[in-house]
């Protein structure tokens, strides 16, 4: 199977079957920066070289630290040979920026390109839960959930992704926690009925400032 998430991006994330490899492109971090190191499956010499100049030069790569190229070495080759479960057994990662993009060129179908569904543990016992319960009934899909992220409102930080990010925070929690699911009641509240927000801007800044602080959740945040 192919594919690792990139947390800033959202709380679950899909696994794919290995062939949607053969029609895939990478970038050693994000695409919108242009980067200049590109490739395929096939021809990934630029993403290997890159992976290995920064974590040299920085001993930090892929949001881990103390990154040497030997340990970049021996990390991928274990990787190489654990079980595809074997992930669910490491901390969750609070990386942000720092990742192997890929872009899958052409439909992506549920019933045949998709292999896991990895899912938020905020969601169990909620309507989010059961849809993507039955979203994977339904296409065959297997169904698995990481350890998640979890924040009180007292630690939440007001010097990054900026100072409104507490009384933010105060304002969604649930039980004095922030998590996916109160991130995601919130933004649904806001679709909805944008009037309850009007204090704090309008639906596209309020879905930002939402945004930002999923952010957060997944810098600070710890196993629920």
């Amino acid at each position: 199977m192919a594919g690792w998430p990139g947390p800033r991006f959202g709380s679950c994330y899909l696994l794919t079957q290995t062939n949607v490899l053969a029609r895939s492109t990478f970038s050693y971090l994000d695409s919108y920066r242009n980067p200049k190191e590109k490739g395929t499956l096939s021809c990934f010499d630029d993403i290997l070289a890159a992976l290995l100049t920064e974590s040299f030069e920085r001993h930090y790569a892929l949001g881990k630290s103390d990154f040497k190229p030997l340990n970049v070495i021996h990390y991928l080759a274990h990787q190489l040979n654990a079980s595809l479960l074997a992930r669910f057994e490491r901390p969750l990662s609070n990386n942000l920026d720092h990742y192997i993009e890929a872009q899958i060129h052409g439909d992506v179908s549920l019933d045949k390109d998709i292999a896991m569904l990895v899912a938020d543990p905020s969601f169990k016992g909620t309507d989010i839960g059961l849809t993507l319960s039955n979203i994977c009934d339904k296409y065959d899909i297997e169904l698995q959930y990481h350890d998640g992220f979890s924040l009180h409102t007292a630690q939440i930080p007001s010097d990054f992704r900026g100072p409104t990010m507490p009384s933010l925070a105060s304002r969604i929690a649930i039980d004095d926690r922030v998590d996916a699911h109160a991130i995601g009641v919130a933004m649904r509240d806001l679709y909805h009925s944008p009037q309850h927000w009007r204090e704090r801007g309008n639906r596209a800044q309020v879905a930002h400032e939402l945004k930002l602080l999923w952010h957060v959740l997944v810098k600070y945040g710890a196993v629920q």
